[in-house]
This record gives C-alpha cells, sequence and structure tokens, in this order.
C-alpha cells in the first residue's frame, strides 16, 4: 500500500483535507460497479465490489458489452456544473480487435451516465485513437484521429448540441496526402472566447488549427514546432486566460547542424500562442526530463501533461521521472510564470513510496488557483488512481487520496496494442464550477473500464482572486 494511503486514513477519505488549503468532500453519486468479469488470459483478479481499501468512491462511466475502454477524457460545461461530456478509445470485438473513438456524457454532475459507444466514422474509415474533449458555449467536441481501412489517416472533430445524446458527423481537420505520413495524437481545447483549436502531429511538424464557428468547420493549419524539431509529437493543448494557448510536445532530436540527426535527444516543450492560435512564438524547452516514457513497469508507459491557471495564464507540467538511478518513478511538476520561457526545479507531488512507481500524471488548475495532479500508483500488484492538491502554485502538495479501489493491471488488455496487457499512456482531469473531475482506464471489473471520480471544495477562493 502506498505511503499516505494506510489504512484508517482511507476511511475517513471522504472528508479530504489538502494541507494549506480547503477541505473537499466526494460528489455523492449512483450506480452500481458491474459484476467482474473473468480475464481472456485467466491471469487477473478483479476487485470490483470487494469493498476493501476504498477512498474517494468511483462509479464506471462506460457501460456497454465492449472488450474495453482506454485513454479517457473530461470536460465539464462552463454553462452548466451538471453537464460533463467524456471520450475515450473503445475496444472492438472480434479476432482482430480495434481501437475506435466513443464518448460518454451525464447530465447531473456524474451521479450518472449515458454511454454513447463508438462515434460514427466517415465511409471507408474503420477505427481510430488518441481522444480529447471540449465544451464551447453549449456545445461538446470530441477530437481523435480516424484510419480508412485503404491506408492514410484524418484528423476529426464530432460535435453534440444534446449533451452527448447524439453526435454530428465529424469535421474534417486534416487529412495527410495519399502516401505521406501519418498523423498523429490530436489534441482540442476550447479557449477563453470560444475558439475551438487542434494540435496534432504530421512527420517532421507539430500542425494546429482553429475552428472560429464552434468547430463547425476549421481553417488551414500551420505549422507551430520549431524548425528543426525532429518528429515532434504528443500535443497537448492548454488555454490560458484571455485567449492564451499554451501547446506541449515532446521532439526526439533535432535535425540542426551540429546536432546530428538526433541530436540533444528527447526534448518536451511549450510554444504558445497570445491571439487565440492566429500566430505563435518561439517553443522553449523544459528542463531536461524524458518526457514520454515507460516506467519500470511493462504496462506503463506515460505521457507528460499540462495545465494553465485560467486567472493567471501560469504554466504547470507534470511528468514521470526517475529521481535517482534505478529508483521507481515519481511524478514531478514544474512551474512557468512567463508562458514557458523559463522554468521552476521540480517539485516532487507524489507520496514518494520507494515501493511505488507512479505514472501517467494528469493537471488540473481550479478557479481558486488550486492545482491538482492525478496519477497512477503500481505497488505489490496492485494500481491505485491517486489525487494530490497544491494551494501555494506547486511549491509543494498535501497527502494524496486514493480515488476508488486498487486494481490489477493484469486484467488490462491483451494483444491489442503496444505493450500486454495495457490500459493506455495517459488518464483525465478537469475542474470548473468548485469541482474537480477525474478519469481513468480502471480494470477493477475484469477489464478496462472508464471510471469516474469528483471532488468539490468547500473553502473560500483564494484573496484577490474572482
Amino acid at each position: 500500500m502506498m505511503k499516505g494511503l494506510a489504512a484508517g486514513g482511507l476511511a475517513a477519505a471522504a472528508a479530504w483535507v489538502i494541507a494549506s488549503g480547503p477541505a473537499w468532500t466526494a460528489v455523492a453519486r449512483t450506480g452500481a460497479v458491474p459484476a467482474p468479469t473473468p480475464s481472456a488470459t485467466g491471469a487477473c483478479l478483479p476487485t470490483a465490489g470487494s469493498g476493501a481499501d476504498s477512498g474517494i468512491p468511483a462509479i464506471i462511466a462506460t457501460r456497454d458489452d465492449l472488450p474495453g475502454h482506454t485513454e479517457p477524457a473530461i470536460a465539464v460545461s462552463r454553462h452548466d456544473p451538471r453537464d460533463l461530456l467524456g471520450a475515450s478509445e473503445f475496444v472492438t470485438p472480434g479476432q482482430n480487435p480495434r481501437l475506435v473513438p466513443g464518448a460518454f456524457s451525464s447530465s447531473d454532475g456524474g451521479r450518472t451516465w449515458h454511454d454513447y459507444g463508438p462515434l460514427p466514422l466517415p465511409p471507408g474509415y474503420s477505427h481510430g485513437d488518441d481522444v480529447s474533449a471540449g465544451f464551447a458555449g453549449r456545445a461538446g467536441f470530441v477530437a481523435a484521429e480516424a484510419y480508412p481501412a485503404a491506408g492514410g489517416s484524418s484528423v476529426f472533430v464530432w460535435r453534440t448540441t444534446d449533451g452527448g445524446r447524439h453526435f454530428s458527423a465529424p469535421a474534417n481537420v486534416f487529412t495527410a496526402p495519399t502516401g505521406a505520413l501519418n498523423t498523429d495524437h490530436p489534441w482540442l481545447a476550447v479557449t477563453s472566447g470560444h475558439g475551438v483549436v487542434v494540435a496534432w502531429n504530421w512527420g517532421d511538424a507539430l500542425m494546429f488549427s482553429r475552428s472560429a464557428d464552434e468547430g463547425v468547420t476549421f481553417g488551414a493549419p500551420q505549422r507551430i514546432s520549431a524548425p528543426d524539431d525532429l518528429h515532434p509529437n504528443l500535443a497537448v493543448v492548454v488555454p490560458g486566460p484571455q485567449d492564451t494557448i499554451s501547446v506541449m510536445y515532446q521532439a526526439i532530436g533535432s535535425t540542426s547542424p551540429g546536432k546530428g540527426s538526433t541530436g540533444g535527444g528527447p526534448t518536451t516543450k511549450v510554444v504558445t500562442s497570445v491571439d487565440g492560435g492566429l500566430t505563435f512564438g518561439q517553443p522553449y524547452p523544459l528542463p531536461p526530463g524524458t518526457g514520454y516514457t515507460f516506467a519500470a513497469q511493462p504496462f506503463a508507459s506515460s505521457l507528460p501533461t499540462i495545465a494553465a491557471d485560467p486567472v493567471t495564464g501560469t504554466l504547470y507540467v507534470a511528468m514521470s521521472l526517475s529521481l535517482l538511478p534505478g529508483a521507481p518513478r515519481s511524478v514531478v511538476v514544474y512551474r512557468s510564470d512567463d508562458g514557458g520561457r523559463s522554468w521552476s526545479p521540480a517539485v516532487t507531488a507524489g507520496a514518494q513510496d520507494p515501493r511505488a512507481d507512479e505514472f501517467q500524471p494528469s493537471l488540473t488548475v481550479d478557479e481558486a488557483g488550486t492545482v491538482y495532479v492525478s496519477y497512477l500508483s503500481y505497488a505489490a500488484g496492485r494500481v491505485n488512481s491517486v489525487l494530490v492538491a497544491s494551494a501555494n502554485r506547486a511549491a509543494s502538495f498535501g497527502a494524496p487520496v486514493q480515488l476508488g479501489q486498487p486494481f490489477d493491471p493484469a486484467c488490462g488488455l491483451i494483444g491489442v496494442w503496444k505493450v500486454s496487457p495495457w490500459f493506455g499512456d495517459y488518464q483525465g482531469l478537469t475542474s470548473g464550477h468548485g469541482h474537480v473531475y477525474a478519469v481513468w482506464a480502471d480494470t477493477g471489473t475484469g477489464r478496462p473500464e472508464i471510471a469516474f471520480a469528483a471532488v468539490r471544495a468547500r473553502g473560500a477562493h483564494r484573496a484577490g482572486r474572482p
């Protein structure tokens, strides 16, 4: 068990108190966890419904007969705190399972969920992945890439105006030319001015496009990575105040003369726009860090993440790093007060349990300026979903609280993608209306389902803030 999650501490998890910050409680919700399903390998041990080691209560948001769901995203409407839109990769059944983008939604703040299922793909397209979600006004959006059966790839955005009950045919943001390299890892965000923006990789360019009509159509794409970046990828787009947009990505090296084809090695960078995505400045690197990594466990691939303070624009980046050679990975957070030009030293956000690997962090900053990090922690054969918070601009973090129950990673997907078992490279976290919402791929039922948990603040906003 993780340090800070000992028996007794979890028994009182519904009244979680953050050090130097407000008190938080779980949001009540309804719905039983599905009965455990035996693993195809027979090796996994489902834990759902055991009642042991429970923390902040969780509910399963995906309820269908598909083999699994991975890499979730979550968004909350700025107009109505009851409206939540989630998206994830849904796994198709059969001898040759594929990933397809899908959605789920709630109209009561996460107490109950509607599982929409796989999103409609255009004719000729067979599968897709890498989802993200957002709200602009009362419209919700899901972005993903999709692949035609004949080869190639496109970036699409689906739109809903009724809270996720129905989705339009997707808008085409970009299609790679025939015979060209495929797109990868699109990421959608909504600016403070309701602009819908998407960034994605295409070969040795990180591309960006914006919509001025709430996601109905998208403008011509522009390159926003540095000219000498080698294979910039894994974009995460984060909006800030006054139509500021920052995009974090990782380049595997540089093509600049004197640096060599992989000069400098992998570098995590941030590039920022102050005019809603019309133009971008120079990309700036973060302090040395591996960014996208495979942790010590075979299932634990892990992406970095970024968030912005919605009032001040302060940027925060979290990633999973080994702080000492051969040590388990810890989640650390960097802060930038100047749009990514310079960064603070890394601050450890996790529990620093020497027996646990911490990976797949997600970030959000609420209206009061409190910084939240969720992450997964592996120890003693089980994975825990964990949430920590900082009320002092990530100078320090309070004790971790567990979300849901520990689960067995051996119940992940087998033979679908990358490593086996597998339940994704990243999870989801957002905040709004005084609440924090987490989603993660949880295998407690015997297969990866998307679990949801929420907490709410009881404290006042920080002095000097709206």
